[in-house]
C-alpha cells in the first residue's frame, strides 16, 4: 500500500508538472492541425469544441504546448468527434473561459491538460484516411449525424442523435432542462446502459450465428466466441459515441467481467467499477473534479449494492431507490435543489427509453450506415415521437406539488449529517438501526 500511494503521488506530481509547464500567450495567430476530442457545442453560429493538436505551425506560441485546446468559432462543415481540421487560430487569454457557479471549471480544465484558448479565423476539414480508425469513425459519426438532420427537424433530430452518437447539441436547452429538473438526464447522454445494449447483443447474435456453423462449435464453444466478441462491441460503440465517461466506464467493466469468465476466475462488479474508475483517472486526470465522474460512479455503486438485475420489477423499484438516495447528498451539495420526483420519472421512462427508444435508435442508425435510407427515417420517426411524448410526460410530472426541493449550497454540516442518515439504508437486511436512515432525509 505504501509503494502504491507513493506511486499514486508521484503520478499525479508529474501529471501537474507538465500542465504547469505550458505557458500560453494570448493575441498570436497560428495554425494547427488536430482532432476533435469532445462534442461540440453549438452556441448561434458558433462552435465549441476540445482539439487534441497533432501538429504545430512555426509561428505557434513558444514554449511546451498544451495537451488540449479550447476552440470556438464558426466552421464549413458539421464537426463530429474525431475529425481531423487544419485551423487558422488567434489565441486568447485562458480568462475568457467561462465560469460555473457549479464546479470549479479552472481545476478541471487544468487537469484536464487545456492549456490554451482560441478562435477561429480559417479552418479546412482534412480527408480521413483509410487505413485509420478514428477518421473512420468520425465519418461515421457524420453520416448519421447528416441522416438524422435530412429525416428530422432540428430538435426531433437532436434526440436520435442523442441516443446513438451522444450528440445531444440539438436538443433546446428547455428540455434539457424539463430533464435535469426530473433526474432523467442520463437518458439523454451515452450512459453505461447504452453500451451495455450494445455489447449483449452482439454477445447474444455471435452465439446465435457460431451454434449454427458445427465446425466452429466443436472447436469453441458458442458462449465463449459471445464473450469475446462482446469487448470490442462495447469498446467500438463507445469509441462511436464519443468516449465519454459513462461509456468508457461501462466499456471497462465489460471488458473485466468478459476477460474473467474467459479465464474462468470469479468476478464481482466491485472489482470492475474500482478498475474502471483507476484507469479513468490514469488516462484522464480531470475526471477526478468532474461532477459526472462521480455521478456516474455513483449510481453504479448504487445499483451494486443492492444487487441491480437480480429480480424483476421489485429490483428495478429497489434500483431506483437506491439511485436515489445515493445521489441524493452530492446532487444537493453541488446544485443546491433535488428532484422528489426522480424515482417515479426513472421507474416511468427508462424502460420505455432502454427497451424501445435506444434499440429504434441504434438499429436506425445502421441501417443509415447501410445506405438503407427509407427503412432508416421510419425508425428515427418512432423515435423522435417516442421522445415527444416522454418530454410531455416528464413536463407533467413536474407539476406536482413540491416536484423539486431546493435546499441551498455551502451547508457542509448538513450534508455530512445526511450523507451518514442515508448511508444506513445501504447496510444489510435485519441490521439494527435501519430506520434511523430516514433522519438522513
Amino acid at each position: 500500500l505504501l509503494t502504491l500511494a507513493a506511486a499514486a503521488f508521484s503520478w499525479g506530481i508529474w501529471q501537474a508538472e507538465s500542465r504547469l509547464a505550458v505557458h500560453w500567450t494570448s493575441a498570436r495567430t497560428f495554425s494547427v492541425e488536430g482532432r476533435i476530442s469532445s462534442i461540440p457545442q453549438l452556441g448561434g453560429r458558433d462552435y465549441r469544441f476540445q482539439l487534441t493538436p497533432e501538429r504545430w505551425s512555426g509561428e505557434s506560441p513558444a514554449g511546451k504546448h498544451p495537451v488540449i485546446l479550447q476552440i470556438h468559432g464558426s466552421l464549413p462543415e458539421l464537426p463530429v468527434v474525431g475529425q481531423r481540421w487544419q485551423l487558422q487560430l488567434h489565441s486568447e487569454a485562458l480568462s475568457t473561459l467561462p465560469k460555473s457557479p457549479f464546479a470549479d471549471l479552472d481545476r478541471k480544465r487544468f487537469w484536464e491538460g487545456i492549456g490554451g484558448v482560441a478562435r477561429i479565423e480559417n479552418a479546412r476539414l482534412l480527408p480521413p484516411s483509410l487505413w485509420n480508425l478514428g477518421d473512420q469513425i468520425a465519418a461515421a459519426r457524420q453520416a448519421v449525424l447528416q441522416a438524422t438532420n435530412m429525416a428530422l427537424d432540428r430538435e426531433s433530430a437532436g434526440f436520435v442523435q442523442a441516443l446513438s452518437v451522444g450528440g445531444g447539441n440539438q436538443i433546446s436547452p428547455e428540455i434539457w432542462q424539463v430533464y435535469r429538473d426530473t433526474g432523467t438526464a442520463h437518458l439523454l447522454v451515452i450512459s453505461g446502459s447504452h453500451v451495455a445494449v450494445v455489447a449483449g447483443l452482439i454477445l447474444w447474435l455471435v452465439q446465435w450465428g457460431w451454434r449454427r456453423i458445427p465446425w466452429l462449435v466443436t472447436r469453441w464453444p458458442a458462449q465463449m466466441a459471445g464473450v469475446l466478441a462482446s469487448i470490442p462491441a462495447a469498446w467500438a460503440y463507445a469509441s462511436f459515441a464519443g468516449m465519454q465517461i459513462p461509456g468508457e466506464r461501462a466499456a471497462w467493466m465489460i471488458s473485466a467481467a468478459a476477460i474473467a469468465w474467459l479465464l474462468g476466475r470469479s468476478h464481482q462488479a466491485w472489482q470492475g467499477l474500482a478498475l474502471a474508475a483507476l484507469l479513468i483517472v490514469l488516462g484522464n486526470p480531470g475526471a477526478m473534479v468532474d461532477v459526472g465522474f462521480w455521478l456516474s460512479l455513483g449510481a453504479v455503486a448504487a445499483l451494486v449494492a443492492v444487487g441491480y438485475g437480480e429480480g424483476g420489477w421489485r429490483t428495478l423499484l429497489r434500483s431506483q431507490w437506491a439511485v436515489f438516495i445515493g445521489l441524493l447528498p452530492i446532487l444537493a451539495g453541488l446544485f443546491g435543489q433535488i428532484s422528489l420526483v426522480s424515482p417515479l420519472a426513472n421507474i416511468l421512462v427508462i424502460p420505455l427509453v432502454e427497451l424501445l427508444a435506444v434499440p429504434l435508435a441504434l438499429l436506425g442508425t445502421l441501417l443509415a450506415l447501410m445506405d438503407m435510407e427509407w427503412l432508416s427515417r421510419i425508425l428515427f420517426r418512432l423515435v423522435a415521437v417516442q421522445m415527444d411524448g416522454i418530454t410531455a410526460l416528464l413536463s407533467a410530472l413536474l407539476h406536482i406539488p413540491f416536484a423539486q426541493v431546493r435546499t441551498g449550497t455551502g451547508r457542509i454540516r448538513a450534508l455530512l449529517a445526511a450523507t451518514a442518515g442515508l448511508s444506513i439504508f445501504f447496510l444489510p437486511k435485519g441490521w439494527p438501526g435501519r430506520p434511523l436512515a430516514l433522519l438522513g432525509l
